[in-house]
């Protein structure tokens, strides 16, 4: 048996991409599968569930979703989908603080993705608060956070709020 004829090896980024995607899309690396690893299934359903739309519009002759149906060229909707399901992830008190916590940190990366630190800056002190609560103030749990926190402060400028953290 001819084994090359029946078997291809394919990069790994042909099934999936290299976690975090938010930092790889608009790079030399960009890649045609969406990561959401760890992601709460929510958040999953909601992106998913608009692709899924976007590639059916496609197929008609005159497609009614043009935003969600140009995938992997324009991603901007697939953060305006996560950021929207983070938001009501975190505000969600039927949620673990666990979970609380985790869609506030992503919060946190979308808004550092787009360049927006003071919305970082709000969620990750959320992200502190939860995390006292579930750990206590000075578990090594925090310890991240804060040290996000202080760096984000002192780009800000605002070194005497960064030496609290």
């Amino acid at each position: 048996m001819d084994v090359q004829r029946h078997l291809a090896l394919l990069p790994a980024t042909a099934i999936n991409s290299e976690p975090p995607w938010y930092e790889t899309w608009r790079s030399v690396k960009q890649q045609p599968i969406v990561h959401l690893m760890g992601d709460h299934g929510l958040a999953r359903k909601l992106v998913f569930e608009r692709m899924y739309h976007g590639l059916c519009a496609n197929q008609e002759p005159k497609p009614k979703f043009k935003e969600a149906s140009d995938w992997p060229m324009k991603r901007d909707w697939v953060v305006e989908t996560l950021e929207e399901a983070f938001q009501e992830l975190s505000g969600n008190t039927a949620l673990s603080l666990h979970e609380r916590t985790q869609a506030y940190q992503r919060l946190g990366q979308i808004y550092g993705f787009k360049n927006k630190r003071k919305e970082r800056i709000w969620v990750l002190e959320q992200a502190v608060d939860l995390k006292k609560q579930e750990y206590g103030p000075d578990h090594q749990m925090l310890a991240h956070e804060l040290g996000v926190l202080g760096n984000l402060h002192a780009q800000l400028g605002q070194f005497n709020e960064g030496l609290a953290y």
